[in-house]
């Protein structure tokens, strides 16, 4: 047993379906906040357990009459996968769903959640998320970022015990990363059935973070993943950071090198760093500020409404990225010179 669980037994749970929930106390809140009223009304369809890391709250956020729910207190904050893993340790069989404190679980998912354990008895599925704004800025977060699609996802993901036993265990040391990794190695063993897209989950976003928290949220994010092997977005950033470079450069020197300067040349070729400028801002507003977010699921009636914010914010996001990817792109770049 973990010495730092203040829980006074070991528990271990054998049943159909185990909701796990890694929660830190800074979400505490708002996690209680529409977990009990959601157990109030399905609390006999599931057992739960929740893995609330950080400092101790003051007051029990549930009633004990809950006897289908078990919390792991912590002192400590833990990384998402840490915390998993603990609560995996507690779990013998049956199919586990894995939730997070503000991925908020509705009734037609637990609909969805039974009928797939009863249909699929020892089978894994990926789960699915949506994002709804609380703020009307984040509408152009939300459009520049993570979509207003439904996408596939750990988090409402039902995947049975028995997985873990072949996929291993999650990360736990890392701060971002750790469920792509696991899902990686779960695909390239074949444990996760693909017959379509999940009931989702809804993922509010917080009213109470600027957009400096989603930077910093990012930059973490891409800083840890960017040195995971499967991960393409390393090679895109370089090879069109390195194009954006190479283009600017050569639209420098173009009437220099293959004109001499020299007007009458069929080569010459006027305002040639401007036209590259304004050809490259045009593209990249195209794709990054029109296509994308179309694609993304954003209506047309809230892209031009929110139009300029949604360059603003694309912008500081690609930087963040890039500054985020500085080091693997580097590492490449010693490695193609060698």
């Amino acid at each position: 047993m973990d010495p730092r669980i203040v829980t006074n037994s070991l528990i271990y749970f054998d049943v159909t379906l185990t909701l796990v929930i890694p929660c830190s106390t800074s979400d505490a809140d708002y996690f209680f906040s529409w977990f009990v009223p959601f157990l109030d009304k399905n609390h006999d369809e599931f057992k739960c357990l929740i893995v609330l890391n950080g400092s101790p709250l003051r007051s029990a956020p549930l009633k004990s009459s809950f006897e289908r729910v078990r919390i792991i207190s912590i002192s400590q904050s833990l990384h998402p996968g840490e915390a998993r893993n603990i609560a995996l340790n507690h779990i013998q069989d049956g199919h586990i769903a894995f939730i997070d404190s503000r991925t908020v679980v509705d009734a037609d998912w637990l609909v969805y959640a039974r009928d797939f354990c009863r249909r699929y008895p020892k089978s894994s599925r990926l789960g699915s998320i949506f994002f709804v704004p609380s703020r009307p800025w984040h509408i152009p977060l939300i459009s520049s970022t993570y979509s207003f699609n439904q996408i596939q996802c750990l988090p409402g993901s039902i995947i049975h015990r028995q997985a873990f036993s072949t996929a291993g265990f999650f990360l736990p040391n890392v701060l971002a990363g750790e469920d792509l990794v696991w899902i990686w190695h779960a695909s390239a063993h074949k444990l996760l059935l693909e017959t379509g897209m999940s009931s989702p989950l809804k993922y509010s976003l917080d009213p109470d973070k600027s957009i400096v928290f989603y930077l910093r949220k990012w930059f973490r994010n891409y800083s840890c993943t960017s040195a995971l092997p499967f991960v393409s977005d390393v090679q895109s950033t370089f090879y069109i950071f390195f194009l954006c470079v190479s283009l600017a450069l050569l639209s420098c020197f173009w009437n220099y090198l293959f004109a001499g300067w020299d007007q009458s040349s069929p080569f010459y070729i006027p305002f040639i760093s401007r036209t590259v400028v304004i050809v490259s801002i045009s593209i990249y507003l195209f794709l990054r500020c029109l296509y994308l977010p179309i694609k993304k699921g954003t209506r047309l009636k809230m892209l031009a409404r929110y139009f300029h914010l949604i360059v603003f914010f694309s912008i500081l996001l690609d930087l963040t990225k890039l500054a985020a990817f500085l080091p693997s792109i580097f590492r490449r770049a010693r490695g193609f010179m060698k």
